[in-house]
């Protein structure tokens, strides 16, 4: 399908096939893997962007919005529904143009679909109630969910049902009450108009793919230009991440931490994660994140045992033999299988989590927590 989706907003396929071949860290090897080869999006995932800078406004959110609507329509033209659009499945390339990802639930000439597809947040109602549903439409109510996500820097509910404190408001058409409880009485009302409409119970009463673009928030001119717009945002993220960066250079100088900064082909900058000789810049996609390290196996296993000892964030279930263990929050009933490949040609340990139970943003909070706690007690190894 992928293939078939050649567009500036969509992530490009290269190859793939089912005759790859993974050379275990235990050095078994296993053959008849089916691989894909996608292209490399160097700026990460626009849901980092929001954790990043928070809230984006509404000028600065229009211009990655519309880039969103234009990729849309074209999946609809070729007839593909989305059905799991997300922050975390769109990403960003080094202009800050974006890329829609991750096809997994996506499907061909959708007509009315039964099968439950998404991410609770992000999902129509008629999805989670169990209705037939249009891919089409289910996508424009998940566009309304990244919309408001990027404007106003928090999700707009956690459920779209009747149960929802916030959703409920919608739900009734008692927009008042929901912008208060929002906290978000000072969006344009044509941003508000918008958002009642993408985000409407009844999927009939969501706007045309031709109305959308239409609409007066879609048609407004910001105060600056969309390039403008991005290059602020760019010199933005670039301030967060260097200050970011300076104080885990304070923390590190703090507790002694001398060693030479290890790069390998990442400016500061640009770093996301650990300044110092220990980890490369990780990669995050829906229920995987991975982190590369120059750490050996034996010394991320005992700092791994140090983190769930010295903390409350979760507990270790260990199998030494497999090189594999799992990480247990009880706090918000997550579950994450934790993997180590070792990767000889360049010298370094992967370490893959996949959230196996629990919700997609505990998981990366989890992670988060764990990053933080490694930047403050990972001493720097010196070879």
């Amino acid at each position: 399908m992928l293939e078939t989706l050649k567009h500036k907003g969509i992530v490009g396929i290269y190859d793939y096939g089912d005759d790859g071949k993974i050379v275990k860290a235990s050095g078994k090897e296993k053959l008849n893997v089916v691989y894909i080869v996608l292209e490399y999006i160097a700026g990460g995932l626009l849901f980092e962007v929001c954790q990043d800078l928070g809230p984006l406004g509404e000028d600065c959110s229009r211009v990655f919005f519309k880039e969103i609507v234009e990729a849309i329509e074209f999946m609809q033209s070729m007839s593909i529904s989305h059905r799991d659009l997300k922050l975390e499945n769109i990403l960003i390339d080094q202009s800050l143009s974006i890329k829609v990802a991750d096809f997994g639930f996506a499907t061909e000439n959708p007509g009315l679909l039964d099968s439950y597809k998404g991410t609770p947040v992000y999902m129509a109602p008629e999805i989670a109630l169990g209705k037939k549903y249009s891919g089409f439409t289910a996508d424009l109510f998940s566009a309304g969910v990244i919309l408001f996500t990027l404007a106003r820097g928090i999700f707009p509910f956690m459920n779209s049902n009747e149960s929802d404190q916030f959703y409920v408001h919608l739900l009734n058409k008692d927009y008042g009450t929901y912008w208060e409880q929002v906290q978000a009485t000072d969006a344009s009302a044509e941003f508000k108009d918008l958002i009642h409409r993408l985000l409407a119970h009844d999927p009939e009463e969501r706007p045309t793919m031709e109305k959308l673009k239409l609409h007066p928030w879609m048609t407004a001119e910001g105060a600056s230009s969309d390039q403008a717009i991005k290059q602020t945002v760019a010199e933005k993220i670039m301030k967060v991440r260097e200050d970011k960066r300076k104080e885990r250079s304070k923390a590190n100088e703090a507790k002694g931490n001398k060693g030479e900064a290890y790069k390998r082909g990442i400016d500061d900058e640009d770093e996301k994660f650990l300044s110092r000789n220990v980890f490369t810049q990780p990669y995050s996609h829906a229920d995987l994140t991975e982190w590369g390290t120059l750490l050996k196996p034996a010394e991320m296993w005992d700092k791994i045992d140090d983190m769930a000892q010295e903390t409350s964030l979760f507990e270790v279930v260990r199998d030494e033999e497999k090189k594999k263990f799992e990480l247990v929050g009880a706090e918000h009933n997550i579950r994450i299988k934790v993997k180590f490949f070792e990767c000889p040609e360049e010298k370094t340990l992967k370490i893959s989590f996949i959230k196996k139970q629990g919700d997609i943003l505990n998981f990366y909070k989890l992670l988060k927590d764990a990053q933080d706690y490694l930047l403050e007690h990972l001493v720097t190894r010196v070879d």
